[in-house]
């Protein structure tokens, strides 16, 4: 699915929603579009990855920008949920069985 934006305004912000993936010249348009609104300063802005497939580079620059502006911007960002897909499944069934590997319980334990 290509990258979608979408913004509204609310009773007191402005949202930008972005679904999809936010890659490349999407990810620059999604980048420019907060950058224009941020600077202006006339409303908080929400910034909605909520829906976000996939992230690249520039899409990492974008959270890296806010994060880095020190509380000079009033943005907030909505993180796109963890999914468990049916690709992670596959591989946790795929992983060895560790009750026959002689390893304590704590070493059996995937990392988090």
């Amino acid at each position: 699915m290509l990258g979608k934006i979408g913004s509204t305004l609310g009773k007191k912000h402005i949202e930008l929603k972005f679904s999809g993936k936010l890659t490349g010249h999407m990810a620059l348009n999604c980048f420019s579009m907060l950058r224009d609104l941020a600077r202006k300063k006339e409303w908080p802005i929400v910034l909605d990855l909520r829906e976000c497939t996939s992230i690249d580079s520039i899409g990492v620059t974008i959270l890296e920008w806010v994060r880095t502006q020190n509380g000079r911007l009033n943005v907030q960002i909505l993180h796109p949920a963890l999914d468990l897909g049916e690709k992670d499944f596959v591989s946790v069934k795929l992983c060895p069985d560790w009750s026959k590997s002689g390893r304590s319980e704590s070493e059996r334990r995937p990392a988090v």
